[in-house]
């Protein structure tokens, strides 16, 4: 997520819930674990528009042998999961939508990046008021903990 938000701060975390079952040909979320698989494809140019990063990144992980977990969630599950972790999710081989819940949680202080791009999405409908550069706070974004 780090490289999709328009944040220029890696402290977030991400709340995901399936609002239904999501079985594995719903393409639930998938995961690459540790820390370390960052490394591995760290020389990787990330593409602002197109899909030739992730496809370099599978390809990677299948070269270097990185196991990526994929399991179905169930209703009342819950993914937190940090900006640093490399996840994806499959197709959805089925009729049924995948709905979700997503929830981030980010540095207090957090600034949107200078030049947002078309991977950031429509950030301005989440960050309403704020310009690039500025405070990424809003009424739609208050401070719910504060370490003083």
């Amino acid at each position: 997520d780090a490289e999709h938000f328009p944040l220029q701060t890696t402290q977030a975390v991400t709340a995901w819930m399936p609002m239904s079952a999501i079985p594995g040909r719903m393409g639930p979320l998938s995961f690459a674990r540790g820390r370390e698989v960052l490394s591995e494809v760290a020389d990787l140019e990330f593409d602002k528009v197109g899909t030739s990063y992730d496809e370099a990144v599978a390809q990677r992980f299948v070269e270097r042998d990185v196991a990526v977990q994929s399991e179905p969630f169930a209703v009342g599950d819950v993914s937190f999961h940090s900006a640093l972790c490399i996840h994806t999710a499959g197709p959805n081989l089925t009729t049924q939508p995948r709905r979700a819940l997503a929830t981030t949680y980010f540095a207090d202080g957090a600034r949107v990046v200078e030049s947002p791009t078309l991977i950031s999405g429509t950030w301005r409908e989440f960050l309403p008021g704020v310009e690039p550069g500025g405070l990424a706070a809003s009424e739609l974004n208050p401070v719910v903990g504060r370490r003083d």
